[in-house]
């Protein structure tokens, strides 16, 4: 694990920017580390969307240097008995409640070790039941920057809660549902890109989302239909996506929300 010179923590949380809660957990993190760089992914996820959180932060986690601490706390269930984790990657370490938060990007990096954080080893004197975030997961994360082995912070367990985010393929037919809209409008779906590998480009597919029914092209990037013209592509994270050229497929299909079935039928090219 990386020592204190340069280490990098990332803060996902949906606490907002309003409040002074951001602030609170950059305090603590410095007071115990004065030379951590601090890089938010985002303090604007949905309210208790774990799920959504843990899409946003497999999508980013994975560009950050070696050595980096992973921060997310998107935590509905604070103050309950749920468990608080580190879990030791290929790459990373990620810091964050046992609700599926971490689960996405801590598989795609491969899995080492996980452990169950015990809060009377480390935390802030006088600590809240309601902010976790503050009083328990910054102090253990900072801790991991200085040197302290997750060994040393809790219990070694075998396993965590997982999100499971894969489509359900029927043949040639593809099933899968909406992950997330993004803040364009785009509809990001759970099939992965190799899904449509053997598509033509230009292809229009049938899509039925929902009970809707969209026919529209495939192609390799929103600038190839015209302006305000519905498309499919494989976006930056690899998944299929569904949007509009300069415009919001979510704002037309005003029914689409996350878990909404998207379904269609591969076809020989």
């Amino acid at each position: 694990m990386m020592t204190s010179s340069g280490s990098i923590i990332t803060l996902l949380t949906d606490f907002g920017l309003r409040g002074s809660y951001v602030g609170c957990v950059k305090g603590v993190l410095l007071g115990i580390n004065p030379s951590l760089n601090i890089v938010d992914i985002s303090h604007e996820i949905p309210k208790f969307n774990v799920k959504y959180a843990a899409i946003v932060l497999a999508q980013a986690a994975r560009f950050f240097p070696k050595g980096t601490v992973h921060m997310a706390v998107v935590d509905p269930g604070v103050g309950s008995r749920r468990r608080m984790l580190i879990v030791k990657t290929a790459n990373y370490c990620f810091v964050g409640p046992d609700n599926g938060i971490l689960s996405i990007a801590a598989i795609r990096d491969g899995v080492r070790q996980t452990f169950q954080i015990d809060e009377r080893r480390v935390g802030l004197e006088g600590g809240s039941r309601t902010f976790a975030a503050r009083d328990t997961f910054a102090p253990i994360a900072a801790r991991i920057t200085c040197g302290m082995p997750p060994e040393g912070l809790g219990m070694e367990i075998t396993g965590f809660h997982r999100f499971a985010l894969g489509p359900r393929p029927s043949g040639r037919r593809i099933v899968g549902e909406v992950l997330i809209i993004d803040s364009f409008g785009n509809i990001i779906t759970n099939i992965d890109g190799s899904s449509l590998k053997g598509v033509k480009f230009d292809k229009r597919i049938l899509f039925k989302i929902g009970s809707e029914d969209l026919r529209i092209p495939f192609v390799r990037t929103y600038s190839e239909v015209r302006e305000g013209e519905a498309l499919a592509l494989i976006g930056s994270s690899g998944m299929l996506e569904i949007g509009v050229n300069q415009g919001s497929i979510a704002g037309r299909l005003s029914f689409v929300k996350e878990g909404t079935r998207v379904a269609f039928e591969l076809t020989p090219r």
